[in-house]
């Protein structure tokens, strides 16, 4: 997985959702803690606090682990 990969994902969900995805996107690859396949974290308009959607990808799966909306 890449992380345009991640991106799309990402905004596939937002859209699904009808959460507003913005730029700038940060887009993290973390390694696990533990034992499991490294996850993508994509953070959408990321420069504010607020109006930003959140996506923890697997990596091996694409699967969606944790997403959320904070609207402000």
């Amino acid at each position: 997985m890449t992380p345009t990969d991640a991106r799309r994902i990402a905004e596939e969900l937002a859209e699904a959702k009808g959460w507003p995805f913005r730029d700038p996107v940060r887009i993290r690859r973390k390694a696990p803690w533990f034992l499991g396949a490294p996850r993508w974290t994509v953070l959408s308009n990321a420069d504010s606090k607020g109006g930003n959607i959140r996506v923890e990808i697997d990596e091996a799966t694409g699967a969606i682990l944790a997403s959320g909306y904070n609207p402000r």
